[in-house]
């Protein structure tokens, strides 16, 4: 019983001495990936506010009757990565020249 005992203790230091090891050479490509990760998710993060707060500025001071621009509204703030885009790419287009003016 002893001898088991024994074995399992030295596989056990064998292992947590290999995983030490093995995560020792990769830790800093990990942490590397990981900044790199969090820096496109800040940018695209950054991307998305700056879109949904310009549309809704955009939509705010666009020239059209309160009930269309609540509508807008409500779309930008139920699906705001949806909303903003098509208000900026389709719902301004739509005002006529009276209207933008």
């Amino acid at each position: 019983m002893r001898g088991v005992r024994r074995n399992l203790a030295v596989l056990r230091l064998a292992v947590l001495d290999g995983a030490v090891q093995g995560s020792g050479g990769d830790a800093g490509a990990a942490t590397e990936v990981q900044q790199r990760g969090t820096l496109r998710g800040r940018c695209l993060s950054a991307a998305y506010v700056v879109l949904f707060v310009g549309a809704l500025i955009s939509i705010v001071r666009a020239r059209m009757d309160g009930g269309m621009k609540l509508v807008w509204l409500v779309f930008a703030f139920v699906a705001p990565f949806l909303g903003s885009l098509l208000w900026l790419l389709i719902g301004r287009r739509r005002l006529t020249p009276r209207q933008n003016t």
